[in-house]
């Protein structure tokens, strides 16, 4: 989500009845939201740079990192791609959801399981 959009985002998950709930990795710009139907959304808070790239928490990734289209229920939406999700999901200790999304990731758009999942 970027930053000039997040309030107003978040003003909506409060709306639609989501919850703010602390995980260790918890910090200000990446936060998790549930809501009672066992709904889950994983909130990453970015901003552009002067070059266009994406910078989250000091890192910068190049603009093709949102070359992935999704859909949130009717709506087409831009997106990280499938290879930089599994990516993303390397070089920290995964839970079983993490190994679940990156199998199924890999599995759907034919992407190498990566050793550490394996």
């Amino acid at each position: 989500m970027e930053a000039g959009n997040s309030k107003k985002f978040i003003d909506l998950l409060k709306e639609k009845g989501f919850f703010e709930v602390t995980e260790a990795y918890t910090t200000t710009f990446h936060t998790v939201w549930k809501d009672t139907k066992g709904r889950i959304i994983d909130l990453h808070i970015f901003k552009f740079n002067e070059q266009g790239y994406i910078v989250f928490e000091g890192e910068a990734y190049p603009p093709d990192v949102f070359s992935g289209i999704g859909k949130v229920s009717d709506k087409v939406v831009r997106c990280i791609n499938a290879e930089n999700q599994v990516l993303f999901h390397l070089g920290y200790e995964h839970d079983e959801n993490d190994v679940h999304d990156v199998k199924l990731l890999c599995e759907r758009f034919d992407i190498p399981v990566p050793n550490e999942y394996r």
